[in-house]
């Protein structure tokens, strides 16, 4: 998890930021990212034991996996709604995604083109009652 506290966060964001911009600086490709995070998840948990290589790919699978639920799933959801789900999602057991505003992510009525609704980080796009609400109409749609 990402989530460190603050004083952790505060010492590491002032080296990674120069990491950050020597690599700008480089014009770093692919590449050089994979080399630079797998150097750092290496010297840092590697003990020479199968337990610390098993955390290492762990810290690298937990990474991935925040972008991917935090950042591509919201994507994708638009994606679906703005073309159209698959067929094979269309299954009683697969999660149909409610339509939900491109840049709020929250239920609307809108197209993307010419929607009104005021951009939010991801992170404030639903309140938990909105989701709890999203969930019934989604729940209420299937059950028609």
């Amino acid at each position: 998890m990402p989530y460190i506290n603050r004083e952790n966060r505060a010492a590491l964001d002032t080296i990674i930021d120069g990491l950050l911009k020597r690599l700008g600086s480089i014009d770093a490709k692919k590449g050089d990212v994979n080399y630079t995070i797998t150097r750092i998840v290496l010297e840092t948990l590697n003990k020479d034991s199968y337990s610390s290589l098993s955390d290492c790919v762990g810290v690298l699978r937990d990474a991935a996996t925040e972008i991917e639920r935090r950042l591509l799933g919201p994507y994708e959801d638009t994606a679906i709604v703005k073309n159209g789900d698959l067929m094979c999602f269309q299954k009683p057991y697969a999660l149909a995604i409610a339509p939900s505003c491109p840049n709020t992510w929250a239920p609307c009525d809108c197209n993307g083109d010419t929607c009104r609704c005021d951009p939010k980080p991801i992170t404030q796009a639903l309140s938990d009652e909105q989701f709890k609400e999203a969930e019934q109409q989604r729940k209420d749609g299937h059950e028609k």
